[in-house]
């Protein structure tokens, strides 16, 4: 009861302390568990290691088709797309109003159980007003395999690439297509080609070129990698060589472990600052401590008293902190550093509160101790 009185009494005489020091608190409790998180993504890149690009490739060693590209796709495991922001392939086809064959990618995603245009490729082309004139395709129209067409407009003679023949149909992969909008060719910074479909509109047996590519959407470890290796090994066999993998050891490491140093740093600090703002909240009380000595006060006894205090606000903010840091920050967190969330359990959580709050209350007691003790010996002094 004497330990809450006096709490009541700092919030209520001393407010902008009394925050400060549940700040103090709440800070240092969310440097520990990102630093725990880290510390858990460092050991894993130890072990595991990160790929030191954004692809997945795998060059043809053998005629693939567009079924093959399409039935693959359908049969990568869910978790592996997390990882994917497009993927991209290559044919060719012959289009109306141009005499040579011209080269066409499809930049694709998969969603719900649909081929669709790749969004993370084309909003940004569409936000720069990629369109000249009419509209591009509606995700609907893409994954429907809709005989529609964007074809790319004509400017000036002899442009590259090439634009095919200006009219409201364009022929390519041996079929018309309605022409649904033109592409502006003047638009600096993307390669444009002569004409866009929709994937599954081509038929079946068209012959794909060279390689097929994962484009991801962060650094996926060796594990991760090795994954993606089963999955088209699994569907293609030796009808594709799948590129090297090159892991980026020494860089990761580095920057995990010069991060770690400086929470850990920093949770150091934040506990002495406990420590020392509590003492001088101690030192105000002279007085009172003064008065309870006289009336036979042991300074063990006020030392424990006083740690006391700061247990009773350390735990509800330890418990606040954790909640705020596993609905609020990690999300955000594991955007950069995606095994963070795997880190933590509920008794990883009560482990660290527990221990930091048995560490922070011997901590305060020898300084209080300490201080408490010097207080004393000046009062015999005088």
């Amino acid at each position: 009861m004497y330990s809450i009185k006096n709490l009541k009494i700092l919030a209520r005489n001393n407010t902008s302390i009394f925050v400060i020091l549940l700040f103090v608190i709440f800070t240092s409790f969310t440097v520990i568990f990102f630093s725990i998180g880290l510390f858990y993504q460092y050991s894993r890149n130890l072990e595991d290691g990160e790929l030191d690009s954004f692809v997945v490739a795998f060059n043809f060693n053998d005629i693939i088709y567009k079924s093959d590209i399409e039935e693959f796709i359908r049969q990568v495991p869910p978790e592996l797309y997390e990882n994917v922001a497009d993927m991209s392939c290559s044919t060719s086809t012959q289009v109306s109003g141009i005499e040579e064959a011209v080269p066409v990618t499809f930049f694709l995603q998969y969603n719900d159980g649909k081929i669709e245009y790749a969004n993370s490729v084309f909003d940004p082309m569409l936000d720069d007003l990629m369109m000249m004139e009419g509209s591009f395709f509606t995700q609907e129209q893409y994954s429907n395999g809709d005989m529609v067409a964007v074809i790319l407009g004509e400017e000036y003679e002899f442009q590259i690439p090439p634009a095919p023949e200006q009219s409201d149909t364009v022929t390519a992969f041996g079929s018309s297509y309605d022409v649904i909008g033109i592409a502006n060719p003047n638009i600096a910074g993307y390669g444009f080609q002569s004409v866009y479909v929709p994937f599954n509109s081509i038929p079946d047996d068209t012959e794909m070129f060279d390689a097929f590519y994962f484009g991801l959407n962060q650094r996926i470890t060796q594990s991760v990698y090795e994954e993606f290796e089963a999955t088209i090994e699994g569907f293609f066999g030796d009808r594709v060589t799948i590129n090297e993998a090159i892991l980026d050891l020494a860089a990761n490491n580095a920057y995990y472990f010069s991060v770690i140093i400086i929470s850990v740093c920093i949770a150091i600090l934040s506990a002495l600052n406990i420590s020392i703002l509590y003492n001088y909240i101690i030192i105000s009380r002279q007085r009172q401590l003064e008065i309870l000595r006289i009336y036979g006060g042991i300074t063990s006894r006020l030392s424990i008293s006083t740690a006391n205090e700061i247990m009773l606000v350390m735990l509800p903010v330890g418990v606040i902190s954790a909640v705020v840091y596993s609905k609020l920050l990690m999300p955000l967190l594991s955007e950069t550093f995606p095994l963070i969330t795997q880190a933590y359990t509920p008794y990883i959580y009560v482990s660290i509160i527990v221990i930091y709050c048995i560490l922070s209350y011997l901590l305060n007691i020898m300084l209080l101790y300490k201080n408490l003790k010097f207080k004393k010996e000046g009062m015999i002094c005088i």
